[in-house]
């Protein structure tokens, strides 16, 4: 889950042993960047059965294989589970593809968009 925002100051303030982490590209998963976990939630660094909840907030709309990304949070889910996740909703009824994997990484279909994120704010062509 992201180390920020409402959802994270919630869970803090009620969940005793409360796992948090972010992307960080050029990271490793399992690295910490400023006291940080790095994971892509492609490639968890997980074991199987880690977690009872796992949340996502605005994230799999930048997972370059989404199904990819769900398996590997079922995976790492212990058996009932529950997955928690939101994702922009628009008016549109088409799903835009804003980039894709590569062998070398990610190829940006589009200029990428960060929704404001702090961590991210630098990041050339940063959607604020």
């Amino acid at each position: 889950m992201s180390s920020r925002g409402a959802l994270y100051r919630f869970l803090r303030r009620r969940v005793a042993d409360l796992t948090c982490s972010e992307y960080f590209d050029q990271v490793s998963p399992g690295q910490y960047v400023d006291g940080i976990q790095c994971q892509d939630v492609e490639q968890l660094s997980y074991p199987d059965d880690s977690f009872n909840l796992c949340t996502s907030t605005e994230v799999f709309e930048h997972v370059a294989d989404d199904s990819k990304g769900f398996a590997e949070v079922a995976r790492v889910l212990r058996r009932g589970g529950l997955f928690v996740f939101t994702v922009p909703m628009t008016g549109s009824e088409q799903t835009v593809e804003r980039a894709e994997r590569t062998a070398d990484g990610v190829r940006h279909l589009l200029e990428p968009e960060y929704h404001g994120d702090r961590l991210r704010l630098t990041a050339p062509g940063c959607n604020r």
